[in-house]
């Protein structure tokens, strides 16, 4: 035994009862004995402990290990220089230190430690020090006993934006509209989309959630453009990430201050009705006009709609007439005439040109010419409708018509000569005449124009036109654009050329008997982009 040890009998026993206790020797860390031997029992004053020596040139601790019953928040953001975890647990001592032990067995301390009390240690890391793998939180006394929490801790990436900062989409005032905002999160882990404090959307919008969806009807309507800027964050219960976006809140569309630049710009934008809206295109004269639009026409049942706006070549309410429309004639009689009705082209009912012919026992033909060079049309192609009503019939054999198209260099006079791209025996073609004797009919020619017709070189590609006719205009269009009650013309592309600089023409023709008269009013419709 060694020379410092004492006898048990030497020791203080206080007492012989359940309250009593054995009163060890004690002292400082500094104070302990030296040389030690083995077994030698004393109380640490400076650990506030009772320790042994284990004769290994060792003094250890009596004393329970910590214990962590669970940690909050349980993810560190790789990103984060300094973020703190709190500790639940027991045993906590002071001079306790917190790591964390990473699956490969890298051990990350603690750049603090604070002892809230025995039951609760705050713990600040450096989140750069971590990886994208599962951690141990482990607590070591200042004893050297420890104790930990398997698999309580992950190092988590911060999400990253995939949909760029600024104008995410346009919506128009009066339409419903949608679109996403969306984050990924290297960890698989689900994501929740807010917006910022101080942020908010337009009036009207929302944000999923979940999804990052922003849908909804802006309210109010606005009259010009109007930029609802916000800022919104993406988390994944560990790291947010926030970015500003903006959304356009333009006026209607269609509207005197926001006009389209066709009918299926209307539609594919939510327009999905018929009815009155400003257009500004070529066949307004380049000036936004209130015109009528019909929409959705499955042009003899081949599965493609067309969205025609009313066109009127002499001039659209305020817009200039183009400047080569002209009515040109070959009539006989020479009271053959054709007119202007009406320059409105808000109503579908509403006709605009007339053509009459009376008391002739040969008949008679008009021309119009609409004045739009081939160069003017859109390379997509083009479809041209011609609805006509009839007042009164001639030849019930051969009462009324339309002929062509024709491109013409001609714009002096009728088409009826060869300085056209084709003779005028080649380029008309009969009209839909079949059943059209009876006053008060009415029928729609579709004219699908091809997609290279305006390149001005070479051979161009089939036409294709139908008519449909009834007893009503809507009956008439309903034909029109079914594959089994509509007439079908074609003209192959190998039967004529087209030069850039040709102009556009219809024939409007009529025929009458010696004592009788034909009339039949039209208009224009127009599907400028197909």
């Amino acid at each position: 035994m060694a020379s410092n040890s004492k006898k048990l009998a030497e020791l203080s026993v206080q007492g012989n009862t359940d309250t009593s206790f054995l009163d060890l020797p004690g002292g400082t860390t500094a104070q302990r004995p030296d040389p030690a031997g083995s077994g030698n029992l004393r109380y640490n004053s400076t650990t506030g402990l009772t320790e042994y020596y284990n004769g290994q040139n060792q003094w250890q601790s009596i004393d329970t290990p910590p214990t962590i019953a669970s940690i909050s928040p349980s993810s560190v953001n790789l990103t984060d220089t300094s973020q703190s975890i709190v500790i639940t647990g027991n045993s906590f001592k002071t001079g306790a230190t917190a790591s964390a032990v990473g699956a490969d067995g890298t051990v990350v301390n603690a750049t603090t430690t604070t002892i809230n009390s025995i039951t609760q240690i705050t713990a600040v890391f450096n989140g750069t020090n971590f990886t994208s793998q599962s951690y141990d939180i482990k607590i070591t006394n200042a004893s050297g006993l420890s104790g930990g929490k398997a698999n309580s801790l992950n190092g988590s990436a911060a999400p990253t934006w995939t949909t760029a900062a600024g104008n995410l989409a346009s919506f128009y005032s009066d339409q419903s509209g949608s679109t996403t905002i969306a984050a990924t999160d290297g960890e698989g882990d689900s994501l929740t989309y807010a917006i910022a404090g101080g942020s908010s959307l337009y009036g009207g919008l929302s944000l999923n959630t979940s999804t990052g969806a922003i849908t909804g009807n802006p309210n109010p309507d606005v009259t010009s453009n109007t930029t609802n800027s916000f800022d919104a964050t993406a988390t994944d219960g560990t790291s947010t990430i926030s970015r500003t976006f903006n959304i356009i809140i333009s006026a209607p569309l269609g509207s005197s201050n926001n006009p389209a630049t066709s009918a299926k710009q209307l539609y594919d934008a939510g327009y999905t009705s018929s009815g009155t809206y400003y257009i500004n295109n070529v066949f307004t004269g380049g000036v936004a006009e209130n015109v009528y639009c019909r929409m959705n026409n499955n042009f003899y049942g081949a599965g493609t709609a067309y969205h025609v706006q009313k066109f009127t070549p002499g001039g659209t309410n305020s817009s200039a007439a183009f400047s080569n429309f002209s009515q040109y004639g070959n009539f006989t009689p020479s009271s053959a005439t054709l007119s202007t009705l009406s320059t409105n082209a808000t109503s579908e009912s509403v006709y605009n040109y007339r053509y009459t012919t009376s008391n002739s026992s040969s008949g008679a033909a008009g021309v119009r010419q609409t004045g739009l060079r081939a160069n003017q049309m859109s390379s997509s192609g083009i479809f041209i409708a011609v609805d006509h009503k009839m007042n009164s019939h001639g030849d019930g054999g051969n009462p009324l018509g339309d002929g062509g198209p024709v491109w013409d260099q001609n714009v002096t006079g009728d088409v009826n000569s060869n300085t056209g791209s084709q003779p005028y025996s080649n380029e008309w073609e009969g009209g839909y005449v079949v059943g059209q004797n009876q006053a008060n009919n009415y029928y729609v020619y579709g004219f699908l124009y091809p997609n290279n017709w305006n390149n001005g070189s070479g051979t161009a590609q089939n036409v294709i036109w139908k008519a449909g006719q009834g007893t009503s205009l809507a009956s008439a269009w309903t034909k029109l654009n079914s594959s089994a009650n509509s007439e079908t013309f074609s003209r192959a592309g190998s039967g004529y050329t087209i030069n850039s600089t040709d102009y556009l023409a219809f024939k409007h023709q009529g025929w009458s008997d010696v004592g009788n008269s034909a009339q039949t009013d039209c208009s224009y419709w127009v599907a400028a982009a197909i």
